[in-house]
């Protein structure tokens, strides 16, 4: 591993990494923000190809053997102060890379076949989004679409909270409600809606083949045109004194029964 030293705050690779906190930057340079070993090191299982890797001093002298037996060809080191401006949060992780946005066309959606999409409407907390992509996979989800109105998937508290999740689940993101909408009608996929004054509880509903669940904004609620889409509308039962679910909790729980149900259809 070829370490290199950078004292200057005007070099390039770090001008590059103070853009990619914004998501206007992001998608003009095509290239997003990776905070942290635990994200390095899933990316490069994924064989991303990271463009830059950048660590503080203090990685360098007390967190390297975490990287150590990677396949690194050359990381960058800077002053702690220095690292402070790049990173995204106030504890910093002491180490970053930056890596090409993966690009997923609607087109190809035919070539996943999934059983189970997730679709994201209209969810703009970066915590909740990741929290749902890292479900999703954990719940071995087939997909996962996100309408416009929603935090970009790349925001870096998006990748820090899905926790690697990101790279392994095909996402298609900037979806209108129309375009997704014809989109499962093509693949005839049934159209589920969460919300929480539907009549018919989840588990009651049929998960495990050829749906696609959406989960929406707390606040706004269903996109209208996905409630009127929609084949069915299915809710939590909950205490009724209690606040509601946010939606990375309610879809934890959807999608983990969406599991179940398949794998009790399989010993079948």
């Amino acid at each position: 591993m070829k370490i290199n030293s950078i004292c200057s705050e005007a070099n390039s690779t770090l001008k590059t990494i103070r853009a990619l906190h914004k998501r206007q930057n992001r998608e003009k340079e095509g290239l997003f923000l990776l905070e942290g070993s635990h994200c390095l090191i899933e990316a490069l299982k994924r064989k991303l190809d990271l463009k830059a890797i950048v660590a503080s001093k203090s990685y360098l002298q007390s967190g390297i053997e975490e990287i150590a037996e990677l396949d690194i060809e050359q990381i960058a080191v800077v002053e702690d102060r220095l690292f402070e401006s790049l990173a995204t949060t106030h504890s910093s992780c002491g180490i970053l890379a930056i890596a090409p946005i993966p690009k997923e066309e609607a087109e190809r959606f035919s070539e996943w076949q999934p059983r189970v999409v997730l679709v994201a409407d209209a969810v703009q907390d970066p915590g909740n989004l990741g929290t749902l992509i890292r479900s999703a996979y954990a719940a071995q989800v087939g997909g996962l679409v996100i309408l416009k109105g929603s935090v970009d998937h790349f925001n870096p508290k998006v990748v820090r909270a899905a926790a690697g999740a990101l790279f392994g689940l095909k996402i298609i993101s900037n979806l209108e409600a129309t375009e997704a909408v014809d989109l499962f009608k093509r693949e005839k996929m049934r159209l589920i809606i969460s919300e929480a004054n539907a009549n018919r509880n989840y588990f009651d509903a049929n998960l495990k083949d050829s749906v696609a669940i959406v989960l929406s904004n707390e606040g706004q609620g269903v996109n209208p045109l996905l409630k009127a889409a929609a084949d069915e509308s299915i809710s939590i039962p909950m205490n009724p004194e209690s606040e509601s679910l946010n939606v990375a909790i309610s879809g934890g729980i959807i999608l983990f029964e969406a599991l179940r149900q398949r794998l009790a259809g399989s010993k079948n």
